[in-house]
């Protein structure tokens, strides 16, 4: 794992991060109909939805099994007794008898994958995203393009979508150009969420997030001066970088920071759920267990007055070893010299 976090501070913002990021943005929660119903429901749903040419349509578990369109069902309602004869008993047919296939894809799937399951779909008129084999919502062809787009520019910006905050090239940067000012003390916080994968998955992904979005907002908040710098290194990781401050001020300010996390993020939670002070899920191995609130931890590295390092890989992987004892730790914030962790 602490390689993992070397080289992700040390490469370039995953794009297939973008992409989710960027397509969730882009999601339509059309309204849906289930296979078994009877076609009058259908007819409702249009009158409805006037402006709404096409539905998706789920089995009884929830999963999409395609489409229904309008203009597959003009035949019989333009036809003189079409519509009487669609709901005689005797010609009675399910939904099922009318969905059209559409392209359906998790929704981690990556932006050119979504192109190009929709290019080589004629006519269709939508992807259908699914999140754990659920429903999730449709996406347009222009608003893949959209996607497309707005992908490359943040690429080139190099910045989260969701947050807008700098990612890992910026964060790079960051860290060798103020590792070689050895005039002050130069502290890096990498903020890590506990519990993250348990809470999104029981929650969906709007709810994650709402509670990253949360995060981010919050450190907008307790840093804003010119000398702070803020970043996104990616999911629910980010990072915070500033000079001379002392450790008990920042100790002070990222103690409240993890507090007024801690308080807003319970809110999201169900009332059950935030009683019980537990979730049940499964881990990154499947195994399914119980698993405390989401909760923030960070680990702070401190570049004493005097030390000079720009070695970014060095940097990282020492902020790693300081992640681990944050994780572990009660309070869920550790600070740690760089000369006192390389000895």
């Amino acid at each position: 794992a602490d390689q993992d976090l070397v080289e992700r501070l040390a490469g370039a913002a995953a794009t297939s991060e973008i992409d989710e990021i960027l397509i969730r943005k882009q999601i339509e929660m059309l309204p849906t109909v289930y296979e078994h119903e009877s076609v009058d429901t259908v007819f409702e749903l249009f009158r409805s939805n006037p402006r709404q040419s096409f539905f998706p349509v789920l089995n009884a578990n929830g999963e999409p099994r395609g489409i229904i369109s309008e203009h597959h069902l003009k035949e019989y309602i333009y036809r003189p007794f079409g519509r009487d004869l669609l709901k005689n008993k005797i010609y009675e047919r399910a939904i099922s008898h009318f969905v059209e296939g559409a392209p359906i894809v998790g929704l981690d799937a990556n932006a050119e994958r979504l192109m190009n399951i929709f290019a080589n779909m004629d006519g269709s008129d939508c992807v259908i995203l699914t999140e754990n084999m659920r429903y999730a919502g449709v996406v347009s062809a222009a608003s893949l393009i959209k996607v497309i787009n707005e992908k490359q520019l943040k690429v080139a910006q190099d910045q989260n979508p969701l947050t807008g905050l700098p990612g890992n090239r910026a964060i790079r940067d960051f860290m060798h150009e103020v590792g070689r000012n050895d005039d002050q003390t130069r502290f890096f916080c990498y903020c890590d969420f506990d519990h993250f994968k348990p809470f999104n998955d029981h929650y969906g992904f709007q709810m994650g997030d709402h509670a990253i979005s949360l995060f981010a907002a919050l450190m907008r908040r307790y840093f804003f001066s010119e000398g702070h710098f803020l970043g996104h290194v990616g999911g629910d990781d980010f990072f915070i970088g500033l000079s001379d401050w002392t450790r008990e001020e920042l100790n002070e300010i990222l103690e409240r920071l993890l507090s007024d996390f801690h308080d807003d993020v319970v809110e999201l939670y169900s009332p059950e759920d935030r009683a019980a002070g537990i979730i049940r899920g499964h881990d990154r191995n499947g195994r399914e267990r119980d698993f405390p609130l989401l909760r923030c931890s960070i680990a702070v590295l401190e570049l004493p007055e005097g030390l000079l390092l720009d070695d970014v890989n060095r940097i990282s992987a020492a902020i790693a070893g300081v992640k681990a004892q944050a994780k572990d730790c009660e309070s869920g914030l550790v600070f740690s010299s760089f000369q006192a962790h390389s000895a």
